[in-house]
């Protein structure tokens, strides 16, 4: 089974790659946000130390985790960003070796893992990963997604973008990068020619000789 990295910054057309995978036969496909956010369940040692470190102003009402102030609180305080990953990552590399074990059993060929910042940070544990995909796209689309997919003026959109690494610099890290310019079909072709590209290495991989 080939582990594959896909990654890509905001409104970049990740998900939507990642959705598409998801549809194949014999590929798995996981987002790394959802496993984060299974280990800020209350009750959890990441739940009990995030409240020691940032108080009850992250908690909702019912007392789990509210995403967006702690959101807020981490995207443009690099430090804090960098707290939040080293307590969530432990959690989060246990749970995919996890889920590594099963789709092996399972007889997948391909398990996709989508996680926003596995080319940014160097602190970021890559040995689980064998191949890394970007997906990229021109900053100016991903100015007008952004504007359109969370109802935000584009000073505030230019100001999210500016915080993640351009995504010129995560494609030189990456061994596929799947351009989401263009049309919706014209990108899900790119990913599928990509993905085709996968299932080879799988193949090779899985091939006794």
């Amino acid at each position: 089974m080939l582990i594959v990295g896909l990654t890509g910054g905001i409104a970049s057309g990740k998900s939507l790659v990642a959705q598409a995978w998801s549809q194949e036969t014999g590929v798995a496909v996981v987002d790394v946000d959802n496993i984060a956010w299974e280990s800020y369940n209350p009750g959890t040692e990441v739940y009990i130390k995030l409240i020691e470190h940032f108080g009850n102003r992250i908690l909702n009402s019912d007392q789990k985790i509210n995403r967006k102030e702690l959101g807020r609180i981490i995207f443009d305080n690099e430090a804090e960003r960098q707290f939040l990953m080293q307590l969530v990552h432990p959690a989060i590399y246990a749970k995919l070796w996890q889920l590594a074990k099963r789709f092996q059993a399972e007889k997948k060929d391909i398990f996709v893992v989508e996680a926003s910042l596995l080319l940014e940070s160097e602190k970021i544990d890559r040995s689980f990963f064998e191949v890394f995909v970007v997906v990229d796209v021109e900053q100016e689309d991903q100015i007008r997604r952004l504007m359109t997919r969370d109802s935000i003026s584009r000073q505030e959109a230019i100001r999210k973008i500016s915080s993640q690494t351009p995504s010129s610099i995560k494609a030189k890290r990456a061994d596929f990068v799947i351009t989401s310019m263009g049309t919706l079909d014209e990108t899900l072709a790119r990913s599928q020619s990509v993905l085709d590209e996968l299932r080879e290495l799988a193949r090779k991989k899985n091939s006794p000789n």
